[in-house]
């Protein structure tokens, strides 16, 4: 016959479901804490991307204009209005959090190349296949997003944002 340590605690089984139940809502607990960890982020890429979307629906409404030298030469594009309109309607920075944004205009020939273009209309550009440019805005936003908690296999900060593009013409 095996002799037990304590043999009242190994043959009675009251209680056992309270001890099973606190292992179980213990995990349940963590797993929704990261849940709303990784649902708070999501929330905050999708504010990003409303607030690219804002960009380009400006940049289409309001053409970017060009700066000019003292001959009338254009010599830069002003993308400042449409950095605004992102940041107006992005997500408030935290401190802690690295963003990047920008703004360019660019051509793009019908065969894919792209090409630098100073201005909205007025300059024609020809391609090297003979077709016409069409100009872009295109806006790159990012930032890293540092998670609440350290999750084994998951980095501290994740990468959020989003790159789109729009036709003006």
């Amino acid at each position: 016959m095996k002799k037990t340590l304590f043999p009242k605690f190994c043959s009675n089984e009251r209680g056992s479901i309270s001890v099973e139940a606190g292992f179980i809502i213990t995990m349940l607990f963590v797993l929704s804490i990261g849940v709303v960890d990784f649902s708070l982020a999501l929330t905050h890429n999708m504010q990003m991307k409303n607030a690219i979307r804002s960009g380009l629906q400006y940049a289409i409404v309001r053409k970017p204009s060009s700066i000019r030298d003292a001959d009338g030469t254009p010599i830069s594009v002003d993308l400042s209005d449409i950095i605004t309109a992102v940041v107006t309607t992005a997500p408030s920075e935290e401190i802690g959090r690295t963003r990047s944004l920008s703004a360019e205009l660019f051509c793009r020939c019908d065969d894919g190349t792209e090409l630098a273009c100073l201005e909205f209309q007025g300059v024609e550009i020809d391609c090297l296949d003979g077709s016409e440019s069409r100009s872009f805005v295109r806006i790159n936003f990012h930032e890293s997003y540092e998670l609440l908690f350290n999750y084994p296999g998951f980095p501290d900060r994740i990468k959020l944002g989003d790159t789109q593009e729009i036709r003006l013409n």
